[in-house]
C-alpha cells in the first residue's frame, strides 16, 4: 500500500494556485503537514499565509514570497511551481484531492502510532501507554489542524452566544443542567471542555451532589460516565435508587422490609431508573487508565459528562510529591476534558483545617492539592455550618462558587438543604440574601 499519493498532493497545489478561490474548499480540510514531502509542506504554508494574508498566490506571487523567505530553492524552484500549475488542468476538484491527502497523512500517523506502541509494549507503565495510544489515535481522528485563525473562533464565538441566549430564552442554560437553579444561572451549567470540582471535607455530601447531578443529566438524555474510585457499584446505585424514588438510604442497604415494599411499589408506579444512559466504572484507579475510560465511552456511548469521585484516590504517579502527584492529575483531567469536548467533574476532598477550624472553605484549602484551583474552571464547595440544626427537607448547605471562570464567585443566597436518608439535594429560594 503506498502511504502518500503524490499526484493529489500536487493536484491540490497546483489546483489553488491556478484558481485561488478555490482555497475555501481546502482551508481547515488540510494542513500543511498533511502534505509527505518537504518541497510540499513548504508550498502549502506559503500559500496559506497569502490566503490569510487576502493576498494572491499564483505562480507568480508565491515564486517572490518564497523567494523573500528563502525557501524557494527547498521548494523546487520556479520551474516546479510552474509545472504544478500546468498539470492541474483545473481546480474543480482540488476539495476531493485535499481530502485524499489528509487521508493518507492520518494513516501514516497510525502507522507510526502503532510502531511505536509495539516498541513501547515491552516497557514501562501499561496504563500510560494506553492513554497515550488512544490520545493519540483520537487525535488522528478528529478534523485536522488544531489551530484556528481568529475569524474563525469569532465566528465559532458568536454561535456560542447564540446557543446561550436561545438556551436562557427556552428557560434552560447551555451546559448541562445540574438541577440546582442557583448553580446553573451563574455556570450555565457543566459547559463543554470544562473541569468542575466539587470539594468538601468527609461526609458533607459529594458523592450524593455527584450523583444527583449525573441522574438529572441522564433523565434528559446526557449520557454519563461515572468513575467511582471509592464505592462500588452496588452502593451508588441504591443510593441512586433512594434518590430518585424517596426511600431511606440505610435502609434499602441493609434490606429493610419496609423499604424494599416501597421500592417495589416505587418501580411500579414511576418511570424505571434502570434504563438510564449512565455508565459506571469501579475497577480503573490509574490516571491512565481513567482517561482512556473516559475516551472509550465517548466513542463508544457518546457520553455528554464524565465523574470522577475522588481525585484524592488516583493511584499512580511516581512524583516526589503528592501536591506534584494531584497537580498532575488535575491537568490531565482538564486537558482531556478539552480534548473530549465535555465537562469533567472531579469530587475533592478539602484539607482537615477546614474541620479542625469550624469555617467555611477558601480557595487557599485546595492549594495543598497540586494545580487544582489553577487547572479548574469552576470551584464549587459545600459547607455545612456547626451550630446548623436539621429541617423536615434535611440539614442547611451552603454551596459557594469560589472559583467561575466567566461568571459570579462567591457563596450563593439560595439556602440548599441535604437530606442523608434519602441522598438528594435541595434548593430553597432567599432573595434576600446578597450573593458575596
Amino acid at each position: 500500500m503506498a502511504w502518500a499519493n503524490i499526484e493529489a498532493e500536487q493536484a491540490v497545489l497546483g489546483g489553488l494556485m491556478l484558481d485561488n478561490s478555490s482555497w475555501d474548499r481546502v482551508t481547515g480540510k488540510v494542513s500543511a503537514n498533511d502534505f509527505s514531502r518537504r518541497n510540499h509542506q513548504l508550498i502549502f504554508s506559503a500559500i496559506t499565509n497569502s490566503a490569510q494574508a487576502n493576498q494572491p498566490f499564483d505562480v507568480v506571487t508565491l515564486a517572490e514570497h518564497l523567494e523573500q523567505t528563502e525557501r524557494l530553492g527547498q521548494a523546487g524552484g520556479l520551474p516546479y511551481l510552474v509545472n504544478l500549475v500546468e498539470d492541474a488542468f483545473s481546480a474543480a476538484n482540488v476539495g476531493v484531492y485535499a481530502s485524499i491527502v489528509r487521508e493518507k497523512a492520518k494513516r501514516r500517523t497510525l502507522r507510526d502510532l502503532f510502531l511505536d506502541a509495539t516498541r513501547d509494549a515491552e516497557h514501562g507503565d501499561l496504563d500510560d501507554l494506553l492513554s497515550d495510544v488512544t490520545t493519540r489515535a483520537e487525535a488522528t481522528a478528529s478534523h485536522g489542524g488544531g489551530s484556528l485563525t481568529f475569524t474563525e473562533a469569532f465566528t465559532r464565538t458568536l454561535d456560542h452566544i447564540d446557543k446561550a441566549a436561545a438556551a436562557r430564552q427556552n428557560g434552560g442554560v447551555v451546559g448541562i443542567p445540574t438541577g440546582l437553579p442557583g448553580i446553573d444561572r451563574r455556570t450555565g451549567g457543566l459547559q463543554q471542555k470544562r473541569l468542575i470540582v466539587l470539594a468538601a471535607r468527609p461526609s458533607i455530601g459529594k458523592t450524593a451532589l455527584a450523583n444527583q447531578i449525573a441522574i438529572h443529566a441522564a433523565t434528559r438524555g446526557y449520557p454519563v460516565g461515572i468513575v467511582s474510585l471509592e464505592m462500588g457499584a452496588e452502593e451508588l446505585t441504591i443510593r441512586a435508587m433512594a434518590h430518585c424514588y424517596r426511600l431511606n438510604f440505610s435502609g434499602l442497604a441493609y434490606g429493610d422490609d419496609e423499604e424494599c415494599t416501597r421500592l417495589t411499589d416505587a418501580m411500579t408506579e414511576k418511570p424505571p431508573i434502570s434504563s438510564l444512559p449512565i455508565y459506571i466504572d469501579t475497577d480503573t484507579t490509574t490516571l491512565g487508565g481513567i482517561t482512556a475510560r473516559m475516551a472509550e465511552w465517548k466513542r463508544q456511548h457518546g457520553i455528554a459528562l464524565c465523574i470522577v469521585d475522588h481525585i484524592g484516590l488516583v493511584e499512580g504517579g511516581d512524583d516526589k510529591t503528592r501536591n506534584d502527584w494531584l497537580g498532575k492529575i488535575s491537568r490531565s483531567l482538564k486537558l482531556t476534558a478539552k480534548r473530549l469536548d465535555l465537562p469533567i467533574l472531579a469530587v475533592s476532598q478539602l484539607n482537615r483545617s477546614v474541620e479542625r477550624d469550624k469555617r467555611r472553605p477558601v480557595l487557599a484549602d485546595l492549594r495543598d492539592s497540586g494545580n487544582i484551583e489553577q487547572d479548574a474552571d469552576v470551584c464549587a464547595f459545600l459547607h455545612v455550618d456547626g451550630n446548623a440544626v436539621e429541617t423536615t427537607y434535611g440539614l442547611p448547605m451552603e454551596i459557594g462558587l469560589l472559583k467561575n471562570r466567566t461568571g459570579q464567585r462567591g457563596w450563593l443566597p439560595e439556602e440548599f438543604t441535604f437530606d442523608g436518608r434519602t441522598q438528594t439535594f435541595l434548593e430553597i429560594e432567599q432573595p434576600i440574601r446578597r450573593f458575596a
